[in-house]
């Protein structure tokens, strides 16, 4: 390629055209530059309310490196309309959000989630609705980032509630197996308010390995369902 590109090239300025010669160049640098990264998407969670008001929660990450737009959400091959945060919507790499669906939605059913990206890639998952799912507080997992900060290490914890009901996070525990875990301090102070459909952060100054695998476990009001232990491995 390098060689045909030279030989046309020398051929123009043989015959004095400079500023053909630009113009090709620039065509060739544009066509070698103006590939899109490829995007990476995964749902991490769908939890449902059940109703003829209903909702579904669709928790959605961004593991790639490039920003993924999002700008169209369909439920079994049906356009939703009612999405909040409204479309389109940018998710940044290495972050995360909830989209939130209001439709009819009945206990027992399999549901298709089709997420849409303005580069026209598709991510789905299906699942069915359990029992129980339409009131309460329902934690999940929005994203866990490790990373470095002025020599310090430390964890982003996104969680989120997916249910109906208003919670408080009173503690969280990090290990190395579900069956070690200890108690950290957080970024802001526990306990911290999660209200019903939305996600906090909390940070935790922790010493991670590179490649090593932690186990998390994120603890709400009494009474409440806990979440996890989950696993996550630290970027190699």
């Amino acid at each position: 390629m390098k060689m045909v590109v030279a030989a046309v090239l020398g051929m123009l300025l043989a015959g004095g055209g400079v500023i053909t010669v630009f113009f090709l160049a620039l065509s060739i640098f544009q066509s070698n530059t103006s590939s899109s990264l490829p995007e990476y998407i995964t749902i991490s969670n769908v939890q449902y309310g059940v109703g003829s008001n209903g909702w579904i929660a669709v928790a959605v990450n961004n593991t790639g490196i490039a920003s993924v737009t999002i700008v169209k959400v369909l439920v079994n091959n049906v356009k939703q309309s009612s999405v909040n945060p409204s479309l389109p919507i940018a998710v940044e790499p290495d972050n995360g959000l909830v989209l939130n669906v209001t439709m009819s939605v009945a206990e027992g059913e399999t549901y298709q989630i089709d997420l849409f990206t303005s580069q026209g890639n598709m991510f789905s998952k299906s699942s069915q609705v359990p029992a129980g799912q339409q009131t309460g507080t329902i934690l999940y997992k929005a994203n866990v980032r490790f990373y470095e900060e002025g020599g310090t290490k430390k964890i982003d914890i996104d969680v989120g509630n997916s249910g109906t009901s208003d919670t408080q996070i009173i503690q969280v525990y990090i290990g190395t197996s579900s069956t070690n875990l200890e108690n950290q301090t957080t970024s802001p102070s526990l306990p911290v308010s999660l209200t019903a459909g939305s996600i906090v952060r909390l940070t935790v100054t922790y010493s991670w390995n590179v490649g090593a695998t932690y186990y998390f476990k994120v603890i709400p009001s009494a009474g409440q369902q806990p979440l996890g232990p989950f696993p996550e491995q630290a970027p190699g």
